[in-house]
């Protein structure tokens, strides 16, 4: 089973437009009975470079991304890939633990030491993605 939520950037041209290019890339993941981390990577960084194209080639779509985070639950094992302020969450045991981590201005802000969390969460940047599909041509 695979759960994805693909989030257009908001304020972005087409960001509709790039949150429909990862649904192109999901089939491949399930493919061959099983899934693995290199298939999950392998189909977010062709999504990444498919959108970018799309926005070079059209005007219209320049500067167009999306947020990302997939979770593969398979013969059970979880896999899952994230990029942006979209988050995952488990529930286990009547616990709740964050899976992921915002790519976003105040998340540095926070790791860096300058800002506490609470302050984070009106912080005026608090929308200030700074990794997304297509936001960036490569990634680590």
């Amino acid at each position: 089973m695979l759960i994805l939520v693909a989030d257009g950037m908001g304020g972005h041209s087409a960001g509709e437009v790039a949150s429909r290019w990862l649904w192109r890339y999901h089939p491949d993941l399930l493919r061959d009975g099983g899934i693995r981390n290199a298939a999950l990577k392998k189909a977010f960084r062709e999504a990444n470079r498919a959108i970018h194209k799309t926005a070079e080639k059209d005007e219209s779509k320049t500067g167009m991304g999306t947020t990302c985070t997939a979770l593969v639950l398979q013969n059970g094992t979880a896999i899952s890939a994230h990029v942006g302020d979209s988050r995952l969450y488990l529930v286990r045991a009547g616990s709740i633990y964050l899976m992921t981590e915002d790519h976003s201005a105040v998340m540095e802000m926070v790791k860096a030491g300058l800002i506490t969390l609470e302050q984070a969460r009106h912080h005026p940047d608090k929308n200030v993605i700074l990794r997304a599909m297509a936001a960036t041509r490569k990634w680590k």
